[in-house]
């Protein structure tokens, strides 16, 4: 299909359950700051997605193996000003409803932290 994508903005101060709500009508994250995302969707391609957002400060251990778990794929670093901390990871998973979640483990990931203690990094290794 050919013509112009479709471009929503999310702003105020949930931003992360705006982005999450396009997202399962297939609207793509493009840029996000602290209080504003703005969303894409192509013309007649709507797979419904969504978005978490990965701190290291405010997340736990088990949390981080969780999301290793579900197909996440890193798109990006935010300001995480709903969770207090400087930077959050931002991860892109399919729209699976839980219970249908595989539990196959393809790669493992390491955060790895600036100096200041934020998120820097991501390196991904194959599961053996």
């Amino acid at each position: 299909m050919t013509g112009k994508p479709d471009v929503q903005v999310v702003s105020g101060k949930s931003v992360q359950s705006g982005v999450n709500a396009l997202a399962r009508e297939g609207y793509r994250l493009q840029l996000i700051r602290e209080d504003i995302a703005v969303m894409v969707r192509k013309r007649g391609i709507a797979t419904p997605t969504s978005y978490c957002w990965w701190s290291g400060i405010s997340n736990s251990e088990e949390e981080w193996s969780q999301l290793q778990t579900q197909d996440a794929i890193y798109r990006m670093t935010s300001p995480d000003s709903e969770k207090g901390a400087e930077r959050a990871l931002v991860f892109e998973q399919p729209f699976v409803p839980q219970a249908k979640r595989s539990a196959v483990k393809a790669s493992t990931w390491q955060a790895v932290r600036a100096k200041n203690g934020s998120p820097a990094m991501i390196g991904a290794s194959e599961a053996g």
